[in-house]
């Protein structure tokens, strides 16, 4: 028997609420002490087209989505004719003996568990819509996994609210005609899951939903976006925390009105962010030079999925990291931030609003579809730890004005200017678009030019002896093999290394969150106690490969590269990394 530890996979036509349905499941499993990690899949239709929502649940950790499927609720044909492979032998399906018999397709030398569900009769019964075959699915699961429905019926009620309790009731009679259906009938199925007795404090958040939340505790008042997924859902959360936390949130018309926003904003000494796709970001490069030479603080969030153009737009990628490092026209300094899991989404957003005021510098969070949609159980989030810092903002009485002005890009050691915010008495300047003096007056002289550049890049030096962390290793620290990546490569490789552990096979992973600046002292520490290292990473080019040679001289043994949309699974990566030796 195996005990709380499961895939479970939800599969049908866009419309059927699937990520609803998803969501569900996972808030449930996580109610009685589970831990779970969820991964759903779309493509960009409104109707049709084929949706999946899967959840890894663990007792100790879940990371990553696995190929092998133990339950798998298809609520058409093609669920079972698309996901056969992942079928194991022992694994179980439940399917309405309306859409098809029990003999669908699948691998012929597979045993597999059927179980058939009248959902359509159950819906039609309760005077439910066909998508509420979807809670039925639920409720079978849950039953033939034996967990207890006390629980089940608990996050139900919870999630349905007592606002409209004739909703509540009816999704709880439609899972319970689902979990009754299947109780007791299939005891000899493998997978079990069990709650546990005092089960702690969790929360379910995605990446996106992190990302908002860190904003939150940072202290922004403004968000101004466009929506454009995978960044979407920020707008959407914050939208509805608009009045519970006195922020203003705009849903502007276009990407530059929203960086051009939230630089306006920052320049009045209010916490700003925008958040943003590929395409988005293109718009907004020229307004990000801006912010770079007027030396503003800025958060943006630039959510990658795979390019050229519109690409995919509801797949997940790597392949703007090198756009994010390089985006401008000239040179100047900005932080490039790569949070690998819900928890490093929460955190480092918080920490982007402090550098970007420490350093008055535009501080760019490169995520990407798969971490910013997957949901995760984590521990509630440490708040103590956390602490706002404003950087330079100069007090009242310690403003000094020379020749009629504040100088506001003051040349000083660290390169970080004093700053003052509007209304302060004496404190107003001069700011634009273009090359300045110390004052902020506009100027085409040679060496000013020049002490100004190399002052705002002086900043990234100080960031790297002050701030900027060095990567950190997981698993044993004298492994074979090193996985080396950044970002959502964390996901896949840390359950990779657990996968590892348990075929006795010795594998780490070196994880990058600073890619700009890079400590590079650190960075070449951390490789010389590595003996065979696998790049990992999702795009055609090797574009963290490269910027790491390029930086620090460091070479790889091997790499594995992805560019198809889809996330790394971690039993390839097991086989690619027990191929280097």
């Amino acid at each position: 028997m195996q005990l709380n530890k499961c895939q479970w996979k939800i599969g049908g036509a866009a419309g059927f609420g699937i990520a609803t349905t998803g969501l569900i499941f996972s808030r449930i499993c996580a109610r009685g002490g589970l831990k779970t990690f969820a991964y759903p899949e779309y493509p960009s239709l409104i109707r049709g087209g084929h949706n999946t929502y899967q959840v890894v649940i663990n007792e100790k950790q879940a990371t990553s989505q696995l190929h092998d499927v133990h339950v798998l609720v298809a609520l058409n044909k093609e669920t079972v004719e698309l996901h056969a492979d992942e079928l194991i032998s022992g694994s179980a399906v439940i399917f309405d003996p309306h859409d098809f018999k029990e003999q669908a397709p699948t691998a012929a030398d597979k045993e597999i568990v059927w179980v058939p569900v009248e959902m359509s009769r159950m819906v039609k019964e309760h005077q439910s819509g066909t998508v509420g075959r979807n809670i039925v699915g639920v409720g079978a699961s849950f039953a033939l996994l034996r967990y207890p429905w006390e629980i089940v019926e608990e996050v139900i009620r919870d999630w349905f609210g007592t606002k409209k309790p004739k909703v509540t009731e009816l999704n709880i009679a439609l899972t319970k005609a689902g979990y009754d259906a299947v109780k007791g009938k299939y005891e000899q199925f493998a997978h079990r899951l069990q709650s546990q007795k005092q089960p702690k404090k969790q929360l379910i958040v995605s990446g996106n939903t992190a990302i908002a939340l860190g904003a939150l505790k940072a202290g922004m008042k403004l968000y101004a976006a466009y929506p454009m997924t995978p960044s979407s859902d920020i707008l959407g959360y914050l939208s509805k925390q608009e009045r519970v936390m006195n922020i203003v949130v705009k849903h502007t018309e276009d990407e530059i009105a929203a960086i051009n926003m939230a630089i306006g904003a920052g320049a009045a000494g209010v916490r700003a962010m925008t958040a943003t796709s590929g395409g988005g970001f293109a718009l907004m490069v020229e307004a990000l030079g801006m912010a770079g030479i007027a030396e503003v603080p800025v958060v943006v969030v630039l959510g990658q999925r795979p390019g050229p153009s519109t690409g995919l737009p509801t797949w997940t990628s790597q392949g703007d990291l090198r756009f994010a490092l390089h985006a401008s026209q000239g040179e100047f300094p900005r932080i490039v931030l790569a949070p690998g899991d819900v928890e490093e989404c929460f955190y480092m957003t918080f920490e982007a609003f402090n550098l970007a005021e420490k350093y008055q510098t535009p501080v760019i969070i490169i995520v990407d579809k798969y971490v910013q949609e997957s949901w995760q159980s984590i521990p509630l989030f440490d708040e103590k730890q956390l602490k706002i810092h404003r950087g330079k903002i100069i007090p009242q009485k310690e403003i000094v004005r020379e020749n009629g002005s504040f100088k506001r890009h003051a040349y000083t050691e660290d390169g970080i200017s004093p700053r003052t915010l509007p209304g302060m008495q004496n404190g107003a300047y001069l700011s634009s678009s273009y090359e300045h003096d110390e004052y902020g007056h506009t100027t085409e002289d040679e060496q000013e030019t020049i002490k100004q550049n190399d002052k705002r890049f002086q900043k990234m030096q100080t960031c790297i002896e002050q701030d900027a962390k060095a990567p950190v290793l997981y698993g044993p620290k004298n492994a074979d093999v090193t996985i080396v990546g950044f970002g959502s490569t964390k996901l896949p490789a840390l359950e990779t290394v657990r996968l590892a552990q348990q075929q006795n096979f010795s594998v780490n992973y070196l994880h990058f969150v600073y890619i700009d600046p890079l400590p590079i002292t650190a960075v070449i520490d951390a490789f010389k106690q590595t003996k065979k290292t696998l790049c990992v990473e999702g795009n055609k080019l090797g574009q963290f490969e490269g910027w790491l040679k390029e930086q620090a001289g460091i070479h790889m043994d091997a790499h594995v590269r992805s560019y198809g949309g889809r996330p790394f699974y971690p039993e390839a990566l097991l086989a690619k990394a027990k191929k280097l030796l």
